[in-house]
């Protein structure tokens, strides 16, 4: 199973979790400022009779809140979202595997190169230590 599908599957099981409101958050938060809003100009123009410069503050500050009460709310897990979140990991996952790919190419074997420099694994000064280990003691010309 690749990272990709991982991601996908633990991004949908968070979505299907999560409450309804929740999802919507951004949603609900915008239509209660609308109605807040609405509701503020009608009270501020009609009902209270207060002056044109008194309603426009008013108004003002209702805006602000709006803003200040919609970042404030938390985003929940959407589809699009999660499509996004997938497309990103792939392409991603693709800079990674092309950079794995060349790393690895570029990786010297210490036994090989040990070995080709004349070291012998049946040396006493090397017994007991791992083959690697040895190898790279060899190399680094060190003795155990």
């Amino acid at each position: 199973m690749n990272l990709e599908r991982i991601v996908g599957n633990v991004l949908s099981d968070a979505l299907a979790q999560q409450p309804w409101w929740k999802r919507y958050a951004g949603t609900v938060t915008m239509a209660v400022s609308v109605l807040v809003t609405l509701g503020t100009w009608i009270l501020t123009t009609y009902a209270a009779s207060l002056p044109e410069t008194a309603s426009i503050a008013i108004g003002g500050i209702v805006a602000v809140l709006s803003v200040i009460a919609a970042r404030a709310v938390p985003n929940g897990i959407t589809p699009r979202g999660n499509e996004q979140i997938k497309q990103a990991v792939g392409s991603e996952l693709q800079h990674y595997t092309v950079q794995a790919r060349q790393t690895a190419a570029e990786v010297v074997d210490p036994i090989a190169e040990a070995v080709a420099r004349g070291w012998s694994e049946h040396d006493p000064r090397y017994i007991g230590m791992t083959a690697v280990d040895a190898a790279r003691s060899f190399l680094a010309g060190r003795t155990a």
